[in-house]
């Protein structure tokens, strides 16, 4: 027997003893009858609540233009932008006192107010221009270029339309603004909205069409040391509209001499857009000068360089243009000779079906006829049918 386990007995005792009486002391104490906890005193703070912040009354969503006060410029609350078409436009009832504000709400910071404005000096340009916009037509081609440049698409398009009108009904005054105007639209060309894209090509086609050609061309040369390849792409497609509208008239011209050399460069660009418009007139200037030398003349002073791609160029449209007109001929010339071998064959076809005999018809009737005469025979000779008869009974013994 463990003497030890009468100790651990007794002290185990004892140590519960112990336990017991502590719990019943805690019981018995005030804090644990009235069923709290012993207070602890809290360390007081001397920060302050922080103060609510101010709240922005909202005013809906166009008490503010776009870019301003905070609000975005691609707003989605914005109203949407009507445009309006050039044959609803009409005059003015007071187009004097229109025009003396319309620069002034051009430059406003409210995109309806901005809207209106351009609506305005489209109707001053097709009605008023005589008393109004010619008066001042620089500034106000700035203020509607500076609109073209604003961030808000359908503004800009609105603008680029105004531009469009302006030139169309201005001509030829609008000629000293088209340098800013050919590298505005060349840049709204190449952006990514489609319908800006559109709108812009619009407007320089309108230029092309209907103001001075020299101008233009001295415009697209001015354009065409733009440092952004994508402008640059685009204006050599301008160029090759030039080229196109202007078409024999170009030919003998100083213009034309000024464009050579920068149509010749658009063959080694490493762009596709400008190679294919460069190639494009390329050909049409060799047909229109080729008779004259003028186009060797032009391509004498190019470099080395590009004198070998317009020779390529050419050499290989003649080929692919010879090769065409052969494939034609011979196109042509076996058809020719398939429908007069097709003709030959129905000729000679019907030519002996008319000169075959009907002989299925006639052998039948004389086999009918020789039929008939036969059985009349019989009938009317009866003393040979007997005697035949006669022959055959005497003969038959025998072969037995």
């Amino acid at each position: 027997m463990d003497p030890m386990a009468g100790s651990r007995g007794a002290g185990g005792a004892s140590s519960g003893h112990h336990r017991g009486s502590r719990a019943s002391m805690l019981r018995n104490s005030p804090e644990h009858s009235s069923g709290s906890r012993p207070s602890q005193s809290a360390p007081t703070s001397t920060r302050h609540p922080p103060a609510a912040e101010p709240v922005e009354p909202d005013f809906g969503a166009d008490a503010y233009p776009p870019g301003q006060n905070g609000r975005s410029v691609f707003d989605t609350n914005a109203r949407p932008i009507e445009y309006v078409a050039t044959e609803d436009l009409r005059p003015l009832d007071q187009p004097d006192s229109e025009w003396r504000t319309v620069i002034d709400r051009l430059g406003s910071g409210d995109w309806a107010e901005q809207l209106e404005a351009l609506n305005t000096a489209r109707a001053l340009s097709i009605y008023h221009a005589a008393t109004t916009v010619l008066l001042q037509l620089h500034p106000l081609v700035r203020a509607v270029l500076a609109v073209v440049e604003n961030l808000r698409s359908q503004l800009s398009k609105a603008a680029i339309m105004s531009l469009t009108d302006m030139i169309t009904y201005l001509r030829a005054s609008m000629d000293p603004e088209m340098d800013l105007i050919t590298t505005s639209m060349a840049k709204k060309a190449g952006e990514t909205s489609g319908f800006i894209a559109d709108e812009a090509k619009r407007a320089m086609l309108a230029a092309i069409q209907n103001c001075t050609e020299a101008r233009v061309i001295s415009s697209l040369v001015h354009a065409n040391s733009h440092k952004n390849p994508t402008v640059r792409a685009k204006v050599a497609s301008f160029v090759g509209w030039v080229v196109d509208q202007m078409g024999p008239r170009l030919c003998g011209t100083r213009e034309l001499e000024r464009l050579f050399p920068i149509i010749v460069t658009y063959l080694g660009e490493g762009n596709a857009e400008p190679r294919l418009a460069g190639k494009k007139a390329i050909l049409l200037l060799h047909e229109y000068t080729k008779s004259s030398g003028e186009f060797d003349r032009l391509l004498k002073r190019c470099s080395e360089a590009n004198v070998k791609n317009v020779e390529r160029l050419i050499t290989s449209e003649t080929a692919q243009n010879a090769l065409a007109i052969s494939t034609t001929n011979m196109q042509f010339t076996s058809r020719g000779q398939f429908h007069a071998s097709l003709s030959r064959t129905s000729r000679t076809r019907a030519q002996s079906e008319r000169d075959r005999p009907d002989t299925t018809n006639g052998s039948s009737s004389s086999s009918v006829a020789r039929a008939i005469a036969d059985r009349g025979g019989a009938s009317r000779d009866p003393l040979a049918r007997s005697g035949t008869m006669k022959a055959s009974a005497t003969a038959s013994p025998s072969q037995e």
